[in-house]
C-alpha cells in the first residue's frame, strides 16, 4: 500500500521511493508477470511512477542485450494503455544513463510517444549531470524540437530539486537562457501538478512567478492532468488546479482536454509537438 501525504516534500520523497523500489524489483526479477503483479498490488496516486521505474530497468536490460527493445516492449504491453507517458520517460532515463542517442531506437517504438523519451533524457541529465546541464552542454545530435522536450524534462527536475520553493525555482530558471524558459515552465507545470499539494496558495504563487510564461506553466498542468486521468489517478490537486488555473470544474476541463487532444491523433501517430504547441497558446489554458 502506498501512503500519500499532502506536503510537497513528503510527496517528492514518496515518488522517489516508489520509483526506486519498482526499478530495483524489476532489476532483480526475470519475470515480467511478477513485476506486473508487483505494480498492480500498489495503490495510491503514484502507481504510474512505479511503471516508470520498472520501464527504466527493463529498457536497460534490453539495451545491454541488444534485443531491439524486445524485453522492454513486452513490459510495455502490460501497462502502455494507462501509463504510456511514464513508460516512455523511463526509456529516456535508460538511454541517458547508457549515454545512447534516442535515434538509435526510434525504429522500434511508437513515434508519437517517442517524444517523451527526450523529456526523460533531460530529467535524468539535470539530476545526474547537473553541471553539464548548467553549462548548457547537451547531446549534439538533438535538434531544436528534441531540445524543446529535453528542456521540458529539465524543468520537471527543477520542481523536484526546489520542492515547491517558488523563489528558489525562479532563481534556477533565470540561470538558463530565456529561449528555454517556456519549455522549463511547461515542465514545471507537469511536475508541480503531478506531485500535488494541499496548499492552494502554491498554484497562485506559481502563476505569479511564471509571469509572461504562465501559459506554458498551464500547458504543463494540462499534460499532467491528462496523464493522471488516463491512469485513473486523478486527485484533489487536479480538482483544485482546474478551478484555480483553468476556471472550470474538473469534468468540464477533462471533456474539453480530451476533445482537443483527439484532434492531434491521426490513428497512426500522435502529433505530440503540435499538441504541446496548441496547449502553450490555447484558450484551454
Amino acid at each position: 500500500m502506498i501512503d500519500n501525504s499532502n506536503s510537497i516534500l513528503a510527496n517528492v520523497k514518496l515518488i522517489q521511493n516508489v520509483f526506486l523500489q519498482a526499478r530495483a524489483f524489476a532489476e532483480k526479477s526475470n519475470s515480467i508477470i511478477d513485476v506486473f503483479n508487483y505494480i498492480n498490488d500498489l495503490s495510491g496516486d503514484y502507481i504510474s511512477v512505479a511503471c516508470e521505474g520498472a520501464s527504466m530497468a527493463f529498457a536497460i536490460k534490453s539495451l545491454e542485450s541488444n534485443d531491439h527493445l524486445f524485453l522492454w516492449k513486452q513490459f510495455c504491453e502490460k501497462f502502455e494503455n494507462n501509463h504510456d507517458v511514464q513508460i516512455y520517460i523511463g526509456l529516456g532515463w535508460a538511454l541517458a544513463q547508457k549515454k545512447l542517442s534516442p535515434e538509435s531506437i526510434l525504429d522500434f517504438i511508437d513515434k508519437g510517444l517517442s517524444w517523451r523519451i527526450f523529456d526523460g533524457y533531460g530529467y535524468y541529465e539535470a539530476v545526474f549531470r547537473k553541471r553539464k546541464v548548467n553549462q548548457l552542454v547537451f547531446p549534439d545530435s538533438f535538434n531544436s524540437d528534441e531540445l524543446k522536450v529535453y528542456f521540458q524534462g529539465v524543468g520537471r527536475s527543477l520542481w523536484y530539486e526546489t520542492k515547491g520553493d517558488v523563489n528558489s525555482l525562479s532563481n534556477r530558471i533565470e540561470f538558463f537562457p530565456e529561449k528555454y524558459h517556456p519549455d522549463l515552465w511547461r515542465g514545471i507545470g507537469i511536475a508541480s501538478v503531478y506531485v500535488g499539494s494541499a496548499d492552494t496558495e502554491i498554484w497562485k504563487n506559481l502563476k505569479i512567478a511564471a509571469k509572461k510564461n504562465y501559459s506554458y506553466l498551464f500547458s504543463g498542468g494540462c499534460l499532467a492532468i491528462g496523464s493522471r486521468v488516463k491512469a485513473n489517478t486523478q486527485n484533489q490537486s487536479c480538482y483544485s488546479i482546474c478551478q484555480l488555473w483553468y476556471r472550470m470544474n474538473f469534468n468540464e476541463f477533462v471533456s474539453r482536454l480530451s476533445e482537443a487532444e483527439s484532434l492531434f491523433d491521426s490513428g497512426k501517430e500522435f502529433d505530440y509537438l503540435n499538441w504541446i504547441d496548441f496547449l502553450d497558446s490555447s484558450t484551454l489554458t
